[in-house]
């Protein structure tokens, strides 16, 4: 089978597991024995010497362990390497909350667990390391980590990470569309335990009613930013428009293929805000929100797009701007969710590694806990549960209401040749090279061969 063929494949099992996922829950409660008893996290705050210290290693903390080096670790000792994305630093209140759940946890289940904070990604990042000391220092791996979706997915095709069986995690109160981004080719890699969700932020000064269609954009008339451009292929908001206009990256039989009427909808979209200037070529410049935030900060955007983490952390830092949440405009009623996350993974093989390593994961992943430390690190969890325990905060109802949606499919799930012809077609017409009919035809000859 081609690659296509395998892409397209794939995209069609991601759409059924998405409907799936639902139903494969049950056992980590009891595979995991009385680590999951659900203790509220003010009930369990003991006072325990620390299982590792910490020390300043460039732009990362990088504990160190402070008892003395031996030639062979503890087998009982459970070891996570925590990614410093996810670690503010050392005298917040958010790494408080993190080691008073470990200790908790070694407290009442007389175990050991070392945190160590490593980096998130590049050189010396989590998958990295994991890649170079599954080699040359197998017995310093981890036996639970925290990924990215595109770190899981090249940690499980190089064999660095172990399957997660279904009778092992209960999976109910997981946000079925996060439980896809542990998934690679059906087989669960990833617990989602921190999710990312893209959305759009509006001032109602400016726009009394909020742009769910992308017909509703062109009528308000507002400047729109989002990024454009594309670090995997295809621009990830784009391909989630052209999918809710009911646009087909596969067929049933699963050949690459792209649906002219849905492209030619979200072109012919661009190709009229271009010519209104809502939309510009300088969003192909575009890869975060960071870089237009200050234009919404001072008032001179009024329609932006960005991520909730984003989103949490700039309220934080500047509440006194006034901005309304929606979601991102689609073509119609239809909408899909833009998702990313951290997932849980298993690197050893020893079951009973695994069952330690299960333990402290049901530990962190309940509700409270995961609720309360993911709302003090501005991340939103993915349990419908841990989200409950942001009922004061406002945005908690709009990021359900979010994570409750069909998801785009990961960019890894989509066929290469697909993703370029769309995005090709996307820049044409953004940059004025070509109307939003010659783009489609082009887009679609590129895919499937024929004019």
């Amino acid at each position: 089978m081609t690659s296509a063929g395998k892409n397209a494949v794939l995209f069609l099992l991601w759409q059924r597991c998405v409907f799936a996922a639902g139903v494969w829950l049950c056992a980590l409660l009891s595979a995991c024995g009385s680590a999951a008893t659900e203790v509220p996290l003010s009930d369990a705050s003991p006072t325990l010497r620390p299982a590792v210290a910490t020390a300043n290693v460039g732009n990362a903390t990088e504990p160190v362990a402070t008892a003395p080096a031996t030639i062979t670790p503890d087998p009982s000792t459970v070891l996570v390497w925590w990614p410093s994305a996810l670690y503010p630093g050392d005298q917040s209140v958010a790494a408080a909350l993190l080691h008073q759940q470990v200790n908790s946890y070694q407290s009442s289940q007389a175990r050991t667990v070392r945190l160590r904070i490593k980096r998130a990604d590049g050189v010396g990042g989590i998958y990295q390391t994991l890649r170079s000391g599954s080699i040359v220092a197998p017995s310093a791996m981890p036996d639970l980590t925290l990924l990215r979706r595109g770190d899981l997915v090249q940690a499980a095709s190089a064999k660095l990470i172990e399957p997660i069986a279904p009778r092992i995690f209960s999976a109910d109160d997981v946000f079925t569309p996060a439980m896809m981004l542990g998934q690679v080719r059906g087989v669960q890699y990833g617990i989602p335990y921190a999710l990312e969700v893209q959305h759009a932020v509006y001032r109602s000064s400016v726009i009394p009613t909020p742009p769910h269609t992308l017909d509703d954009v062109l009528r308000i008339g507002q400047p729109f930013l989002f990024p454009a451009s594309a670090s995997k292929g295809v621009n990830v908001t784009f391909l989630a428009q052209y999918l809710a206009a009911g646009g087909r990256i596969a067929t049933d039989k699963g050949a690459a293929t792209l649906d002219r009427a849905p492209l030619v909808t979200v072109l012919h979209f661009y190709e009229q805000a271009l010519e209104m200037k809502i939309v510009g070529p300088q969003l192909l410049d575009y890869s975060s929100a960071a870089q237009y935030w200050p234009l919404f900060a001072a008032g001179k955007a009024s329609l932006i797009q960005i991520d909730s983490t984003s989103y949490l952390a700039m309220r934080a830092s500047t509440p006194a701007i006034s901005a309304t949440m929606t979601p991102i405009a689609s073509p119609g009623d239809s909408t899909l969710s833009v998702l990313d996350g951290w997932m849980w993974v298993v690197t050893t093989a020893d079951p009973d590694k695994q069952a330690r390593a299960f333990g402290v994961l049901a530990w962190l992943m309940q509700a409270d806990q995961q609720g309360l430390l993911l709302h003090e690190l501005g991340v939103l969890p993915s349990r419908r549960s841990a989200l409950q325990r942001w009922a004061d905060d406002p945005y908690a109802q709009f990021a359900q209401s979010l994570l409750e949606l069909p998801a785009v499919p990961p960019l890894d799930m989509v066929d290469a040749s697909v993703a370029t012809a769309l995005q090709k077609g996307f820049e044409d017409v953004l940059l004025g090279r070509k109307s939003a009919e010659v783009a489609a035809d082009d887009a679609i000859a590129q895919v499937t061969g024929t004019p």
